[in-house]
C-alpha cells in the first residue's frame, strides 16, 4: 500500500514548508522581502490533516480516556477516545453502525470510535423545505 500512496503520516505531522512558488501564487513574500514581517514562505509549514469529524473533536476540548463529542450537520457523528481497550471489548465494538478502533488517529496513544447516522442534518433539511416551509429550525 505504501508503494502506491507514498508514505503515511499521523495526523498533525509537518511534512514539509510551502515551496516559493506556491508561495509567490498566494501572496506569500520570500524571506529576502520579509524582513520586516514575522513569517516568509519557507517558515509556513504544510501539516497533515485529518477526517472532519476526527479532528473536530479537538477544538470541542476531546481529548482525554472515554471522552465522546457529538457532531451534527448533514450528518451526524459521535466519536470518543480510549485508551488500553480490550480484546473483548474490541468485539463488542465492531458492531453494525459502530466503527473503529481506530489506533493514534488523532492523539497518540488514544483509540478513537465512531458511530454516526449518515444523512441526518440533510432528512430534516428536506423535511422542512417540503412539510414546514414557512417555519425555522436555525
Amino acid at each position: 500500500l505504501t508503494a502506491k500512496l507514498g508514505k503515511v503520516y499521523p495526523v498533525g505531522a509537518v511534512v514539509g514548508a510551502i515551496s516559493p512558488e506556491v508561495a509567490s501564487e498566494i501572496g506569500l513574500s520570500s524571506k529576502e522581502e520579509a524582513q520586516d514581517w514575522k513569517h516568509s514562505a519557507g517558515d509556513v509549514k504544510v501539516v497533515c490533516g485529518g477526517g472532519d469529524a476526527f479532528v473536530g473533536i479537538l477544538g470541542m476540548a476531546v481529548a482525554d480516556d472515554g471522552q465522546i463529542g457529538l457532531m451534527t450537520g448533514s450528518s451526524n457523528v459521535v466519536v470518543g477516545l480510549q485508551r488500553n481497550i480490550s480484546e473483548r471489548q474490541r468485539r463488542m465494538i465492531q458492531q453494525n453502525g459502530v466503527f473503529g478502533p481506530f489506533p493514534d488517529a488523532v492523539i497518540p496513544g488514544f483509540e478513537l470510535l465512531e458511530a454516526g447516522q449518515p444523512s441526518t442534518g440533510s432528512m430534516l433539511s428536506w423535511f422542512q423545505r417540503n412539510f414546514a416551509p414557512h417555519s425555522s429550525f436555525r
